[in-house]
């Protein structure tokens, strides 16, 4: 009897031990699955014609010119947007996208060093689900706090994360270091799609926001892929680490919102958000 109840209890331990590794399996293929950075060839069989913009206020740094070259070079389409200010430039890349005959535009901003497969990073989620529509990478302020330029809607207003999960997850409002958009998006909203907007009291709101907010109210989701940066560039490159960096030596300014308390709470909404 005593025999008989050493081998069940075996039986099912080893049952067990199999399965939690048949589970980890299926995990760590989901989990490839998911991380799999598509090949150039494998977005354009999917359907999407997709074209790379910078929209340009003033010339480029040589060194961020050079991280655009490998891109460029893969044979994505290209919109060019006239010299000036950063709203119109990218009015008339929106512009240039609807009459064309491509679906999407991925705008990159002159300040950032992009990696070499940043279009088939973002590109992959909308492979995965054509039903989103604008997808931008996790691109963090050039200036302190060095806050991340993804924000929520909060009790306090426009609120950064001061966590995030790894992957693609929602959010009320970007900055444009790196965004995909599909050309339907700027077929819904009305013009100008980009504006800067200010108030009486001299507070500003950049165009990244303003498109950010017209996207919310025509229902249009905004998605960010946290996997996914183009570092910052001022007189080095700029990226989670400062931001870490700073709210360490400075916990005095990380303002919690009451609704919350994982995010930090943004005073000054610059005019440079990307």
């Amino acid at each position: 009897m005593f025999q008989n109840n050493v081998d069940a209890t075996i039986k099912v331990v080893a049952f067990l031990f199999l399965m939690y590794n048949v589970f980890v399996l299926i995990y760590i293929i989901q989990d490839e699955e998911m991380n799999k950075i598509p090949t150039v060839s494998e977005v354009v069989s999917s359907g999407l014609r997709i074209a790379v913009a910078v929209p340009l206020e003033r010339s480029i740094r040589d060194v961020a010119f050079l991280s655009l070259v490998p891109i460029l070079s893969k044979g994505w389409g290209y919109l060019g947007g006239n010299y000036g200010r950063t709203d119109m430039a990218r009015n008339h890349i929106a512009e240039e996208l609807l009459s064309s005959d491509y679906t999407h535009v991925l705008m990159m901003d002159s300040d950032h060093i992009h990696p070499e497969d940043l279009v088939e990073r973002l590109a992959r989620w909308v492979m995965a689900d054509p039903s989103k529509k604008v997808i931008a990478g996790l691109n963090f302020r050039r200036s302190a706090p060095y806050d991340p330029c993804v924000y929520m809607d909060t009790e306090d207003g426009l609120a950064a994360p001061l966590n995030w999960p790894n992957g693609l997850g929602m959010a009320d409002a970007v900055g444009f270091g790196c965004v995909l958009i599909e050309k339907s998006v700027f077929q819904k909203l009305n013009r100008p799609y980009f504006a800067y907007t200010y108030t009486d009291e001299g507070g500003s709101q950049s165009e990244d926001i303003y498109f950010s907010l017209q996207c919310r109210k025509m229902g249009i989701e905004i998605w960010c892929d946290t996997t996914t940066t183009s570092p910052h560039l001022t007189d080095r490159l700029i990226a989670e680490k400062d931001f870490r960096y700073y709210v360490e030596k400075h916990p005095e300014e990380v303002i919690l919102p009451k609704d919350t308390p994982s995010q930090i709470s943004l005073p000054n909404l610059g005019m440079d958000m990307g």
